[in-house]
This record gives C-alpha cells, structure tokens and sequence, in this order.
C-alpha cells in the first residue's frame, strides 16, 4: 500500500493490530513489516471472498476494514 493506505495500516500495526494489505500486484509495491499481504483485486468478488476467508483463518474475525485507494 502506499499513502494514507499505507499510513493506516502502519498505525494500527504499531497498536498491535493484526494487519493484512491487499493489492493487485504479486507482490506489494511497498512492503510493510509485520502485515500479511495478499494479491486481490477489489472489484473481483471471488478475489474479496478468498480474502475474507484467509483473514478470519488468521484472526478469527474483522474487526476493522479500511478501503482506500
């Protein structure tokens, strides 16, 4: 992620948060220690259900999404 994306999810890592980015490159564009990246595409459903499920196996539950971009 890049910007206030990025800055976001920074934030709520340095709160401890679970964090997991998304884009639609293999890899991101700007790694971010500690958050789980995933390839998805958000005008892609099936790309937002893989998604969704690969974080509640990780975390259990969301509890916070940021859309940005």
């Amino acid at each position: 992620g890049q910007g206030i994306g990025r800055a976001v999810a920074a934030r709520l890592l340095a709160e401890g948060a679970a964090v997991t980015t998304t884009g639609r490159r293999p890899e991101p564009a700007e790694p971010l220690d500690g958050a789980t990246y995933v390839q998805a595409d958000q005008s892609v459903d099936a790309d937002w259900a893989r998604l969704m499920d690969g974080v509640q196996a990780r975390c259990g539950r969301v509890d916070v999404l940021v859309v940005s971009g």
